[in-house]
């Protein structure tokens, strides 16, 4: 079942769960509710410990999910490199590939 669910700063996304456990969410929300916890803030606190022993287990960088740019020659990620004349991007293969795109516009 495919729910919406939204944290404190009414941002939103869709999960698939079971319904059972749709209902048990429901359930413990409504018994914390009663002595004033918030479940949804520790569901979410939980939810991202979750993401951050998931990151680790299958060696995913924290900002993997945003966009992210491919190498024309060899399709390694592209990287912002900081460098003294200025600041490219990068291949991430270097120095097996070689190739950088100046930033200035």
């Amino acid at each position: 079942m495919e729910r919406r669910l939204k944290n404190q700063d009414k941002k939103s996304f869709s999960i698939s769960l079971k319904e059972e456990t749709v209902e048990r969410i429901r359930h413990v929300r409504k018994v914390a509710s009663q002595k004033n916890v918030d479940a949804y803030k520790e569901l979410d606190y939980t939810i991202f410990q979750w993401l951050l022993e998931q990151e680790k287990k299958y060696n995913i960088g924290r900002n993997d999910h945003k966009e992210t740019m491919f190498c024309p020659k060899c399709n390694s990620k592209l990287r912002i490199v900081h460098s003294e004349n200025g600041d490219f991007i990068g291949c991430s293969s270097f120095p097996k590939c070689k190739y950088s795109k100046n930033l200035k516009a």
